[in-house]
């Protein structure tokens, strides 16, 4: 899951990137001498690409609202790579019981963000 919203937030990065600069040895050669650089490509977002983040930041949230709030201060915890044993004092739970519910809400999330079509099925690309 981790992996997952590393990557979704690195790609919502690149597309939110103003300008995409051209190093000079790419764009220069003998034959170009004197010639003008090309000019910079304005990478910023469409309208529509902002809706469609914002629609998919807002289904991993209703996923992420899916699971018991217990479940939830579980997941963040060991997201943020707090310790079962950790987890274990500040939730007053036994040790095996975080560990559980940590695997369950994992599944969970990744079961409902497939549904939403964020995460691809297993053996298929997503578009």
């Amino acid at each position: 899951m981790k992996t997952i919203a590393e990557n979704e937030a690195k790609s919502h990065l690149r597309q939110r990137s103003r300008h995409q600069t051209v190093p000079e040895p790419l764009w220069s050669s003998e034959e170009d001498e004197g010639a003008d650089p090309p000019s910079q490509a304005d990478l910023a977002p469409g309208p529509e690409a902002i809706v469609a983040g914002q629609e998919v930041l807002e289904r991993v949230r209703l996923c992420v609202q899916d699971l018991s709030v217990t479940d939830q201060e579980i997941f963040w915890m060991r997201e943020r790579e707090r310790s079962y044993e950790e987890i274990t004092r500040v939730l007053g739970l036994p040790l095996g019981t975080v560990g559980v519910k940590y695997a369950r809400a994992k599944l969970k999330l990744l079961e409902c963000l497939k549904k939403a079509g964020i995460v691809a099925p297993e053996g298929k690309k997503k578009a």
